[in-house]
């Protein structure tokens, strides 16, 4: 991935003012998974470019994945006024609200990214055994939530992982 983000940027070096270049820089630093790296590009993009959605969500991921929640929920939102049923930006939003610890909300988030593509389910199961791993207390509070959103989900969360279950309770 070295030798694209070397690529991308030198051509944004090369065309400072292009939003187009600017925006693959930052797009091969996110697919690399580095996050800060990637944000200026995105923010260049934008500046030269307001309203380009694809800029937007790149810089979107970039502060919810470095813990800028407050941040790149008001960008989700952004996206989300535009196109409501964005459902990057919707996972995005529910990623951003669980380290906001707005488990409300986040399970509403999933339920409307799940209503786009069945997709949101298994990424929310995923992000709740995370959670189950890493932070128990704010896992069980967010699936206190989940469980009021998804009701049916209970018995079907433990094909997944027994342990997962056991949250719910």
């Amino acid at each position: 991935m070295k030798e694209y983000e070397n690529n991308y940027q030198a051509k944004a070096a090369q065309e400072p003012d292009n939003p187009y270049w600017q925006y693959m820089a930052g797009e091969a630093f996110l697919q690399a998974g580095d996050y800060l790296p990637a944000m200026p590009f995105f923010e260049k993009a934008l500046e030269l470019a307001p309203y380009h959605p694809e800029s937007k969500r790149g810089c979107a991921i970039c502060l919810v994945m470095s813990g800028r929640h407050e941040q790149g929920l008001a960008l989700c939102a952004e996206l989300l006024a535009s196109v409501p049923i964005d459902f990057t930006a919707l996972l995005l939003s529910a990623e951003a609200l669980i380290g906001l610890e707005r488990h409300q909300e986040a399970a509403k988030a999933y339920s409307q990214a799940a209503a786009i593509d069945y997709e949101a389910v298994p990424l929310m199961l995923r992000k709740l055994a995370l959670l189950t791993e890493q932070e128990p207390e704010k896992a069980r509070r967010f699936a206190t939530e989940m469980d009021k959103v998804f009701p049916g989900l209970r018995p079907g969360l433990e094909q997944y992982d027994p342990i997962r279950a056991t949250t719910l309770d």
